[in-house]
């Protein structure tokens, strides 16, 4: 074993050492030092930065632009999906039923005619239900206030809960339009 093949450590920062060996120590101590490190200890900005070798900042630079690029990669990619995806929604609410219900019964692309059907009936046992507990709730809240009629909490709510009723009332009433129209349109086939 050589002089130039002894072992040497060196503390980068406190608790942080890195161990390299023989001739190519600057090489073994930037890349053993750069995942030795924390990125969030590199990005802050009381670090002083002199006690990093430059090339270990220039690996870690690397390293960084690296992720920085693969995520901008993946960002690009994930914007082409997108557009993609909203094309394809637009196209296929050109021939979707229009008004109201399109707002309440998404496009069901994939699906068979009887599938679609049966994927309604399950959605509008699914919203019927929760009106049912809304109503319910509207209810208790309406006998508590008969209980207690100076009660501003419970007012608020019965307020609340209005709007939110009408509007599930609303999609409810289309969404079984639409089911209709999708159980005549079977019948025809």
């Amino acid at each position: 074993m050589s002089s130039d093949d002894e072992v040497e450590e060196h503390e980068i920062m406190p608790g942080v050492y890195v161990t390299h060996y023989g001739k190519n120590k600057n090489k073994a101590s930037a890349e053993s030092a750069a995942q030795a490190v924390p990125t969030s200890v590199l990005l802050d900005e009381n670090v002083d930065l002199s006690q990093f070798s430059d090339e270990f900042i220039a690996t870690e630079t690397r390293r960084l632009q690296q992720q920085i690029d693969d995520m901008r990669a993946r960002a690009a990619d994930d914007s082409a999906a997108l557009v993609t995806l909203r094309r394809r929604v637009s196209a296929s609410s050109a021939t979707s039923v229009s008004g109201s219900v399109h707002s309440v019964v998404p496009e069901m692309p994939g699906f068979t005619p009887v599938q679609a059907v049966e994927q309604l009936q399950h959605d509008l046992a699914a919203r019927e239900n929760d009106l049912r507990r809304l109503e319910e709730s509207q209810a208790m809240l309406r006998a508590a206030l008969e209980a207690e009629p100076e009660d501003e909490v419970i007012k608020e709510a019965l307020a609340e809960n209005e709007p939110v009723l009408i509007k599930k009332r609303a999609e409810i009433a289309a969404l079984r339009r639409e089911l209709d129209a999708k159980r005549a349109a079977l019948a025809h086939a």
